[in-house]
């Protein structure tokens, strides 16, 4: 595709190739439309079901990015759940991560 992808069309999504060469954008789809569409992880607040909970955490808010990339970055864990030491926010409420462990 030499660099082309769904982008250029305003959108998300898998671009692909006819068996005419001409370009295929049905894998495309529009992010910001306000609909999850295929191809698309996420749109605005849809996270097709997705929450931190399900993504491995206590809770928290997930970020929906371009439509292709469900940011956990504002998940958090509760007390006794693990956390990164050098990323702050990873423990919910009072917790604080020491040692790898929200206390």
């Amino acid at each position: 595709l030499n660099g082309w992808d769904c982008g250029l069309f305003g959108g998300g999504g898998t671009l692909s190739c006819n068996a005419d060469c001409t370009l295929d954008t049905s894998g495309c789809s529009e992010c910001g439309n306000g609909m999850l569409e295929r191809g698309e992880v996420c749109e605005g607040n849809n996270f097709a079901g997705a929450t931190c909970q399900t993504q491995g955490f206590s809770g928290g808010s997930l970020f929906c990015f371009e439509c292709d990339f469900l940011s956990t970055a504002n998940c958090c864990n509760n007390s006794g759940g693990s956390c990164n030491p050098l990323s702050p926010g990873g423990c919910c409420g009072n917790s604080v991560c020491i040692g790898g462990m929200c206390l």
